[in-house]
């Protein structure tokens, strides 16, 4: 191996590394910021997108009577989710910061009608 290429994987191993340091460092700042303020609600699955290796839910909630538009990845295509409802946690402080728990199904319409939605 030459030395300009010996420069070029030291860089390129270092470029990668601190952008997986930065992206840690962003989730776990986000999830403290959620559990300082944490707010429980509903939210709604409304699309599940695939692109090769990843599958994203996009959600939405209602919080002080806005709604809010987040999304997370999951684990692999889940389009028996869309159109329903789960226990979402978000910050008070940060809106668009929030956590859906996809195990944890929210069916009692009574729930999703507090939570700000319309139930059919």
């Amino acid at each position: 191996m030459t030395r300009n290429e010996k420069i070029s994987a030291s860089i390129f191993f270092i470029s990668i590394s601190l952008l997986v340091y930065f992206a840690f460092n962003s989730q776990k700042n986000k999830n403290k910021i959620i559990d300082k303020n944490r707010f429980s609600t509903v939210a709604k699955i409304y699309e599940i997108k695939s692109k090769r290796s990843f599958t994203y839910a996009r959600y939405y909630f209602y919080f002080n009577n806005e709604k809010h538009f987040s999304g997370e990845y999951v684990d692999n295509d889940k389009r028996h989710i869309i159109n329903k409802y789960y226990r979402v946690e978000l910050s008070t402080v940060e809106p668009k910061y929030s956590r859906i728990y996809l195990d944890n199904e929210i069916t009692d319409s009574s729930d999703i009608i507090k939570a700000g939605f319309k139930y059919n």
